[in-house]
């Protein structure tokens, strides 16, 4: 296995981050996946449109040695006029997370998610994220102290 790099999202990733964001959408076991185009969706389209607004920070996950981009970990201001899944305060940022097929169970969710948490540490009381109790990742973010 090749190893993985960690960098700091920017304007250039806003390709992949609106491919990433699908994958962020929980299928459940037996259920059939979105449409792809289900990212242009307002309440999905939400996390990826504008990407670079105040407040906005995110680290992307490449898999050397090619440097393809195979997973993001982001996080998100918004207004309680138009909240976000996981809205909790117009001071709390919500988080959104996804690996490409291939990519998860390795460890690298839960440096994504340590990265983002190092970065808001002394910027925002707390983070938000919305996660269905069938999602297996419920168990990253339990571990990473998420109620």
């Amino acid at each position: 296995m090749h190893p993985y790099t960690i960098r700091p999202l920017t304007g250039d990733d806003q390709t992949f981050l609106w491919e990433i964001v699908y994958h962020a959408i929980h299928v459940p076991p037996g259920a059939s996946p979105p449409p792809p185009n289900i990212v242009n969706d307002p309440a999905v389209a939400k996390y990826v449109r504008e990407w670079g607004r105040l407040g906005d920070y995110g680290v992307v996950v490449t898999h050397d040695p090619t440097t393809r981009p195979v997973g993001a970990a982001w996080m998100r201001l918004f207004p309680a006029s138009d909240p976000g899944y996981g809205f909790i305060a117009e001071d709390i940022p919500e988080i959104s997370i996804a690996l490409l097929p291939g990519h998860r169970n390795r460890g690298i969710g839960t440096k994504l998610l340590a990265r983002l948490a190092d970065h808001a540490q002394t910027k925002y009381p707390a983070l938000s994220l919305s996660v269905v109790s069938s999602n297996p990742a419920i168990r990253l973010y339990e571990r990473l102290g998420f109620k």
